[in-house]
């Protein structure tokens, strides 16, 4: 997956420092091994091992942003949602290279997406909004409706609300899968990709 510090056991969550620049304000925290102090969605360092909390909260099904929002809710990892969106990634848009660019874009956003939504102060409101106005409607479409066009437009419109909410640039036009990923892997926000300041080695996204 896409390594970030909010998902990093070296991240200190008790030592932060509190910022404020033109009405925005955000927290930096320090981490145990590097010394420095940086913000959740940064991307990771060599000296990143994922945390005991982030491997069981993401680990199992790779669908970071409904499994966070299906988590801070309190649903069950089998519920109808969770099911119902894991098959139409598994068998509607990895078979179709028409989707790929839907599942890059997932890879890249996704765990930095889920990684901001778990430190939200108010991430239980923002569940209960992202449940009620894209994951239940999108099973819906997929599930009784069988209108996986309209599914797919949901799907995307809630990750771009999701990346303005947070303020995340990442142009996502910028990266492409290396030749050797499986198609049966796309898409579950696995993959380290290219960051060459921070000296990652092992990559399946690069930019491009």
């Amino acid at each position: 997956m896409s390594k970030v510090c909010g998902t990093c056991m070296f991240l200190d969550q008790n030592s932060y420092r509190e910022h404020s620049y033109f009405g925005r304000e955000w927290k930096t925290y320090r981490c145990t091994e590097c010394g420095g102090y940086h913000e959740e969605t940064d991307m990771a360092c060599r000296y990143y091992k994922e945390s005991i909390e982030s491997k069981k909260s993401n680990q199992q099904s790779g669908c970071f942003i409904t499994s966070i929002v299906v988590y801070t809710l309190g649903y069950n990892d089998d519920c109808i949602v969770l099911r119902t969106l894991r098959k139409f990634r598994n068998e509607i848009l990895q078979p179709d290279p028409l989707k790929q660019n839907i599942l890059l874009e997932y890879d890249v956003v996704g765990p930095l997406i889920s990684c901001a939504i778990k430190n939200d102060p108010n991430n239980k409101m923002l569940c209960h909004s992202i449940m009620y106005n894209y994951l239940l409607p999108i099973t819906k479409m997929i599930k009784y409706e069988k209108d996986n066009l309209k599914a797919t437009a949901c799907y995307t419109a809630m990750v771009m609300q999701l990346k303005n909410h947070y303020g995340l640039t990442i142009d996502t036009e910028s990266y492409q899968y290396v030749n050797d990923v499986k198609q049966t892997d796309m898409g579950k926000g696995y993959f380290e990709f290219t960051q060459p300041l921070h000296g990652l080695t092992r990559n399946r996204i690069q930019q491009v």
